[in-house]
This record gives structure tokens, sequence and C-alpha cells, in this order.
């Protein structure tokens, strides 16, 4: 089996365990400068799996005619598919945030003494010594309101208020999350209706149906799941989460326009939290700026890679729970086309 120790080891001396694997260097010294550069943990250990006879087995060595380049080009693609979804993400969040923010100021006040007050939010869990999660958010809107940064510091100092399209600037993705959940019912449903962009007045009975409130929280916990994936480097075109994955079956969200997926499949595992899933989960929202943002870029990235690598289209797919169905038909024909010169 592989080693157990993982010792240092020189770049030389990487390079000549990897060509002891079987693995082909086609410019070794440009190579050399990526590995000192990059690190063989991230790009080989990171992976490799797809160019291993046996993933579980090192020493059996990589498939024939595999190259030190093609592995660092699917890290390289995976590192843009990485940026591409923080990027996607961050929108997403700004636009929560804003809906957030305004049904609070609205249904609530824009006046920091009233839309801070406990008696507007939910206690949440409780932890040791009586602490509660609601705690932990008045907590955050205290350090906000004593903030010396700005733009807090202006209001403060100016206006002798913070109202909350300001206050929810200095909150993370998962703080304003939660700042969501422990709201009341009523300020939940309005947010979630001005997202989906469904009228207010027949939420309640397409929540009936749709289960809405738990369609939007299943997408909330996938979108955090990836927003801290990305942000700390994680493998994305890949990537399955069993905590954080859709967890019911939502026919608001598994319908013919979005994800036509069926229970079946899903009751498979499938189609929960891959990066895939997150892709076309985006246009259940009535702001498609995200999905739009995404599926530009996913295209022109996606083309990139194949025009070089055409016979890893199937392994993509796969891996990130796509079909030809989720890309433009520009990019469809260019990949039919790839590949049917690489069978010829």
């Amino acid at each position: 089996m592989g080693d157990n120790l993982k010792p240092f080891r020189q770049i030389e001396d990487q390079i000549n365990i990897l060509k002891k694997r079987n693995m082909i260097f086609l410019n070794e010294d440009a190579d050399a400068n990526i590995l000192r550069d990059y690190g063989y943990y991230e790009i080989i250990n990171g992976y490799k799996d797809k160019f291993m006879i046996d993933p579980q087995n090192d020493d059996k060595g990589f498939k024939p005619n595999t190259t030190f380049e093609h592995i660092y080009a699917l890290y390289n693609l995976d590192k843009q598919l990485r940026d591409l979804t923080l990027q996607t993400l961050a929108q997403f969040e700004q636009i929560f945030k804003q809906h957030l923010a305004y049904v609070i100021a609205r249904d609530i006040s824009d006046d920091q003494n009233q839309y801070t007050l406990q008696l507007h939010y939910n206690v949440g869990k409780s932890y040791r010594h009586n602490a509660t999660d609601r705690d932990g958010l008045i907590k955050n809107f205290n350090k906000t309101l004593r903030s010396t940064y700005q733009p807090y510091k202006y209001y403060r100092d100016v206006h002798g208020n913070i109202p909350p399209w300001i206050m929810i600037k200095s909150f993370t993705f998962g703080n304003s999350i939660y700042w969501f959940q422990l709201s009341k019912k009523s300020i939940r449903e309005r947010v979630i209706a001005r997202m989906f962009g469904i009228q207010s007045d027949l939420y309640p009975e397409m929540d009936q149906l749709f289960n809405l409130n738990q369609a939007f929280g299943d997408l909330l916990a996938l979108y955090l799941d990836y927003r801290n994936l990305t942000a700390h480097g994680g493998r994305v075109y890949n990537h399955r989460s069993i905590r954080h994955g859709i967890r019911h079956y939502s026919p608001f969200i598994y319908r013919e326009q979005i994800l036509p997926i069926s229970r079946r499949k899903f009751n498979r595992g499938l189609y929960r939290s891959s990066l895939g899933t997150l892709y076309k989960s985006l246009l259940v929202f009535k702001n498609k700026d995200p999905y739009v943002e995404l599926q530009s870029w996913l295209t022109i990235r996606l083309e990139n890679y194949l025009k070089q690598y055409p016979d890893d289209q199937q392994y993509l797919i796969d891996a990130m729970e796509l079909d030809l169905t989720d890309i433009p038909k520009e990019l469809k024909t260019q990949l039919s086309e790839s590949s049917t010169k690489n069978e010829s």
C-alpha cells in the first residue's frame, strides 16, 4: 500500500517518485517550478485519484500516458471553479442580506433601539451557562453598534442610528443566516417570498404545497457549506456534503425547469450537494444574476479545459452532476465536435 509516513522530500525526489509510478513529465523544469510554488500535496494528493490505477494503492502507479500537465490542468480547473463559486455566492449573499434587512426595517423598524430588541427574535438553542443563540445574535448587534470601523462609526456619530441595511454589512454569511433563522416566522416567510419572487398572500398556500421554508433552509445550508469550502481552498468540482446537502425531496427545486431529478435518484443520494446542484438551484430565485454569472464563466472554463482534454467530458459531468442541458448550445456543439475528433 501507499506510504504510511510522509517525510519531507525535495522537489527532485518528489518528481522521481512520480516517475517511478509511471507519471510523464513533458517539461520537467517547468513542472518542478509548479511543484515548488503550489505544492505536491495540493496538486498530486488533491487530484490524483482520477489518474491512479488503484486510488487506494499509490504503489500501483498511474494509468498509462498520465502526464503531470494533465493533473495540473485539473487542479487549475478546480481553482477556477472555486473562485467562480466563491464570487457567485458572495453575490447571492449580498442579495439575501438586503432582502433580510429590508423586511426587518419595514416590518419591525429601522431604529437600532427597536429592531435589536430580544422580543423580536426566537431563543434558538441553549448552551452552557444558559447562553442561547439569541444571546449571540444580540452580542453581534451590540458589537457593531460600538464599532469604530466605517461605515458603522459614521452612522452612529452622524445619524445616531445604524439601520439594518448597514448593520448587516458587518455580519458574515453564516451570522446573517442565524439572524434570519432566529427572526419570527412572519419575517422569515416574507424574506423567502421576496427571494423566490412570490406574492406574500400566496405564500401560505405555496408553502403548504412545496414546503418552501424547508427548501429555502436547505439551500442556505448548502450555499454556506460551499461558501466555507471555497473560502478555505477546498476541492470543489467533485465535492459532496452529507451534513449540508438538500435533505428532503422538494418539488420546488427538483422541477422540470430547474433540476428534473426523480425522487428515486434523490433517494440514492444524487443531486443533493454537488456543484451542479448548487449551480442549477440558483434558478429558483427571482434574481437570476448569480446563476447567469456562474453559467457564463463555467461554460468558458469547461470549454477551455475540454479543448485540451476532451476525454474528461463524461468524468466531469459525473463529478459535478451536470448534463449537457445545463450549458449553452454553443458549448454542447463544441464538446460533441471535440469528442468526435478524439474518437477518430
